[in-house]
Parts: C-alpha cells; sequence; structure tokens
C-alpha cells in the first residue's frame, strides 16, 4: 500500500483507534480516527479517503444512518464502506450491504482478515481510480477530457463552498481555422497541432503558477477546444493576464511535417466567486465569453458579464420562436422599390421579411435571418417568402396595367441555392403565379457564390436556362474581383451600401463606383446601387451612368397593402418617386 492512499475510521472507543492503527501499520497507510458521525462526516468531506471503516453502534446514532448520508452526497458515494461489528446475528450484516457497505468485520479483530479486507478493497479501488482517470483523459493529448475538467470544476466549487477564500477563473479556447487546417494538409497534421498546443497550454499554465497553490486544470475539451481552470487567482487581472499570454504563445507560427502553421486562439474568460455556480453554468458563461471574442475578430478574448448572457438568452428565445413564428402569422413580406435613375420609374420591388413579435415587438432581419440560417429553418421561411411575393405580383399586375412589366426580387440563402429541387419548384410556382421566368430576379450575396463556387455557379446557369434572372447582391463586400464577374451567369450587380454612403465624402469611390459601372456594362450587366439616402447620391450615381436605385430615400419598404394602395391609385409606379432629378 501507499502513503497516498488514506482510510478514515469512526468508532466511538479510543482503543478501537489504537487497535485498528497497530493492527493496519504494516500496509503503510494513513488512518485518521474519528469518536463520532458529525466529525467523521467531515473529515471525509474534507480528506475523501480511499475506504471508510465504520462502527455499526455509535453513542448517538448507528453506522447505518452515517452510511445513508455518505451515498446519498455525491462527493461519497463511491468512498467503499466497511463495517465494523461486534454482532453475530446475520441481520446487522444484511443490513450493512444493503445501505451501501462493500465489506464487514467482525470484532474482536483477527489482524490478519482485518488487513486481508482492507488490502483487497484498498486494491480494488486502486483499479477503479486507475480506470476513472483513463476515462477522465484525453487519449491524444494527455490532457483531461471533458468529464475530467467538469469532475475537477465541481471538486473546485466544492472546496469554495466549504472555505470561501475568493476568486478562480475557467479559460474556454478555440482556436481559430482549426477545420481548414485540417482539412487542407490532413488529420495528422491537425493533430499534431493539438498536441503542439496542449504543450504551450501546459507550460503556461505551469510557468504562472506558485507552488503554494492548488494545481490548476487543463483539459481538451473535444475537436479544437480547450479549458483551463486557474484554481486560484487575486483579481480578474490575473486571468487576462493568463488569456493574453495564451494568446500570443499559440499565435506564434510553428512548423508541422514541412508546413508551416500558424492557429490563433479565441478565449472566453469566466471569472468566478468561491460558492458561485455549477459546472454546467460556468462552462456555459465560459463558452459565450469565447463566441463574442470570436466575433470580436480572431485572435481576441472577453470577459464574460451578464449582458452576454442576456444577448444568449435573446437568442435562443428568438430561435424557440422562429419555430412557430411563421404559422402564427408574425411574419410579412415587406416590398422596397428598386428604380431607374434615368426615367424615375419603379422597375422591380425586392421582397424583404419582416417580423413582428406579439411580446418583443419588431425583430430586426439582423437579428433573425442569422438564426434561420444557422437552424435550417431560413428553407421554410424562404419558400415562403418567394411563394408569397410570386403572388402578390400576379395579384398587381392582374389588378393594374402599370404593373405589367414590373418584377419582383427574392434573396436566396446558400442553404436554397444547393437544394436539389430548387429549379423544379420554381418553374413550378413561376407556372402556378402565371409568371414569365424573367419576372423573377434571384438576389444571391457575392460571399455565397464564393463560398462553394463549384456548387453554386453550376446552380446559377440551370437558373439562366430556366430563365429567371440572377443577381449578385452586396457586391464588393467579399472577396471575388471585377475580371471574375465574367465566369458567373449574372443579369445583374447590386453595389453595396457601403460604397454608396461614402460616395459623397471620397473620390476614390467615385472612382471605384465608375470601374464596377463600366466593367458591368461591358459584360452585359444591369448595376443597382443600394443603400442611397440622398439627392446628392443621386446625382453622382447618374452621371457614373448607373441603371438603378435602391434606398430610403427613393422608398422605404411597404407592407403589401400599402404598395397595392399605391398602385391601385396611381396605375404608375412613377409617382411613388418624385426623388429622381429630371
Amino acid at each position: 500500500m501507499s502513503h497516498n492512499q488514506t482510510i478514515v475510521l469512526i468508532d466511538d472507543v479510543t482503543d478501537i483507534h489504537n487497535l485498528v492503527r497497530a493492527h493496519l501499520a504494516p500496509l503503510d497507510l494513513r488512518v485518521v480516527c474519528c469518536l463520532d458521525g458529525d466529525t467523521g462526516l467531515a473529515a471525509i468531506e474534507r480528506e475523501l479517503p480511499d475506504l471508510i471503516l465504520l462502527d455499526v453502534n455509535l453513542n448517538h446514532e448507528t453506522g447505518f444512518d452515517i452510511c445513508t448520508q455518505l451515498k446519498q452526497n455525491d462527493r461519497t458515494t463511491n468512498i467503499p464502506v466497511i463495517f465494523l461489528t461486534a454482532a453475530e446475528d446475520s441481520s446487522a450484516k444484511v443490513r450493512a450491504f444493503d445501505v451501501g457497505a462493500i465489506d464487514y468485520v467482525t470484532k474482536p479483530f483477527d489482524p490478519r482478515e482485518l488487513q486481508a479486507r482492507v488490502r483487497s478493497v484498498l486494491r480494488h479501488q486502486m483499479l477503479v481510480n486507475l480506470l476513472e482517470t483513463q476515462a477522465q483523459m484525453d487519449a491524444l493529448t494527455g490532457l483531461y477530457n471533458r468529464k475530467g475538467f467538469t469532475d475537477a470544476l465541481q471538486k473546485r466549487i466544492y472546496r469554495g463552498q466549504r472555505e470561501p477564500k475568493g476568486l478562480f477563473a475557467i479559460l474556454f479556447l478555440d482556436l481559430n481555422r482549426f477545420k481548414i487546417i485540417n482539412d487542407s494538409l490532413g488529420h495528422e497534421v491537425g493533430d499534431e497541432l493539438l498536441v503542439h498546443v496542449a504543450k504551450i497550454l501546459s507550460k503556461c499554465v505551469r510557468k504562472h503558477r506558485s507552488t503554494d497553490r492548488p494545481q490548476d486544470v487543463i483539459a481538451r475539451m473535444g475537436g479544437d477546444e480547450f479549458t483551463i481552470l486557474l484554481n486560484d487567482v487575486q483579481s480578474t487581472q490575473d486571468a487576462i493576464a493568463a488569456a493574453e499570454r495564451l494568446r500570443k504563445m499559440i499565435g506564434e507560427p510553428v512548423t508541422i511535417d514541412g508546413y508551416k502553421v500558424t492557429a490563433e486562439a479565441s478565449i472566453g474568460v469566466r471569472v468566478c466567486k468561491d460558492g458561485q455556480g455549477t459546472p454546467e453554468t460556468l462552462l456555459r458563461d465560459s463558452d459565450i465569453a469565447m463566441y463574442e471574442a470570436k466575433e470580436a475578430g480572431e485572435g481576441s478574448f472577453m470577459i464574460f458579464d451578464d449582458r452576454m448572457h442576456q444577448k444568449v438568452a435573446h437568442r435562443m428565445r428568438l430561435e424557440s420562436d422562429l419555430q412557430q413564428a411563421l404559422e402564427a402569422g408574425q411574419m410579412e413580406v415587406f416590398y422596397q422599390p428598386i428604380t431607374c435613375l434615368e426615367s424615375g420609374r419603379v422597375l422591380s420591388l425586392e421582397a424583404l421579411m419582416r417580423w413582428q413579435h406579439p411580446e418583443l415587438g419588431f425583430i430586426s432581419p439582423d437579428q433573425f435571418i442569422p438564426i434561420l440560417e444557422e437552424t435550417g429553418l431560413i428553407m421554410q421561411y424562404g419558400r415562403w417568402v418567394l411563394e408569397q411575393s410570386c403572388r402578390d405580383l400576379k395579384k398587381w399586375r392582374h389588378d393594374s396595367q402599370a404593373c405589367e412589366s414590373l418584377k419582383i426580387g427574392v434573396n436566396l440563402s446558400k442553404r436554397q441555392l444547393v437544394e436539389p429541387s430548387l429549379i423544379h419548384e420554381l418553374g413550378t410556382l413561376l407556372g402556378a403565379c402565371e409568371l414569365e421566368p424573367k419576372a423573377l430576379i434571384l438576389e444571391v450575396t457575392e460571399s455565397n457564390i464564393m463560398f462553394d463556387e463549384q456548387r453554386i455557379i453550376p446552380v446559377l446557369h440551370q437558373l439562366h436556362e430556366l430563365g429567371v434572372l440572377v443577381a449578385m447582391d452586396d457586391f464588393g463586400t467579399g472577396t471575388s474581383s471585377l475580371t471574375a464577374l465574367k465566369r458567373f451567369p449574372l443579369d445583374e450587380l447590386k453595389i453595396d451600401r457601403s460604397f454608396i454612403h461614402c460616395l459623397e465624402y471620397s473620390r476614390s469611390y467615385a472612382a471605384i463606383i465608375q470601374a464596377i459601372v463600366v466593367l458591368a456594362h461591358n459584360l452585359n450587366l444591369s448595376v443597382v446601387a443600394e443603400g442611397v439616402e440622398s439627392s446628392d447620391q443621386i446625382a453622382q450615381l447618374q452621371m457614373l451612368e448607373c441603371d438603378q436605385a435602391q434606398g430610403f430615400y427613393l422608398g422605404r419598404p411597404l407592407p403589401a397593402e400599402e404598395v397595392e394602395k399605391a398602385v391601385l391609385s396611381t396605375c404608375s409606379f412613377a409617382e411613388l418617386n418624385q426623388n429622381i432629378p429630371s
């Protein structure tokens, strides 16, 4: 046996304490003796021993009651218990097993029997502990895994509840661009990178700790996520210093299998007071902070605060409410006019989804559209927008001759673009609404096209063969070049509002827009300027020979009923726009 193994003995007779110590001396164990149940339970909570020796009959209570309490406590339930009893009948022994004992020893002790039973239980416990330790370790890095880290964090929380002394901190790290490295250079390089990061974490944490503090815990939670438990910190600044040191060390390039690899980390930091939280909530908070760091930019770290939790809680509520918002009639399609800069006539309308929440009021598309895309609900909602806008266009064309040439523009998500049934569904929808294909303009963002060119460009060709028009939306915000446009089967180019916003303040932006317009015209593409908000912008766009414009200055998005009223009352869209200089 080893000095590392501890036994707690609970017996109300001091002579039994001395006798047990003497009998077990050859096993080289540490024996903690207690005279009553309360002292014994406190010692067990403090020591978390390898074995408990428990007398059946104490002065004011029974060993059965104490054993029952131990088995109901998550921290002590797995510690083996051997009962000590002078009873000759079997009923006490049977009850001992019923309340969770692993063995019993009859008084008066036979030293050889006591040693044999204790040795047997401790060996079994060592094997159990070894298997449990292996179950808590990450095979690749040798660090703790999620279970091991969670158990260590739970112990730190218990210690803080029992002996509140100050602060501890959790650092949650995620490697940026790891998937790209793993996919492009191979899983072996990816694994080596994970091992390299694990060594950095171990080195960095050991270096900044003093020897008189509890050991910190490092874990690989899965994939490219790591966590660190700083068991005792003096202030938030200590956690920040650790995060900053880790960020710099991980960001240094490393050569793996001949490749020079750089892996920056986004780090979420949760500083905790003793006695605060549970492993689940504290890990959740540090994870939230990590994602905030990702949004702030690669290689950043963020400290968790309540605002972050409120933000996530709000997002989760939106995600839940979106499950039934469409069926509940909370969604509506608004339409924003797109106007010819030469004639002032509205040529098309862009369909825009709007959400009027019954309790939260108007929800910005910037909030709910990303949720729809992440959850896959965008397929259901996107199909609904397509169907509703085509039905509205059919009605307007039927009710007013002024709308005979009117077109409708609808945004398509990445998921919709790669949906195998897209072309068939569009053909069926256009036929049902008695619309010629060119009445529909499908808007695809530049980033969506560039995200997966090999899959999406063939779809764009199929759309052209069907006859619908295709517009590249938000042009200028992605990575494609002007010369790359000739590879895409497009009909229209929509210049992002960020360029238009700067048009009045910078000549360079005017030159960029002019270059876009000239090249687009050479490729037989129509050009639309987005986000137009002033007459000066209109005048400059006309000088640059931009074809069409869209923005609040020319017309805000309107619900179908208001668009319909304007159409039916004027029989012409031209009167909707008095802001185009003649």
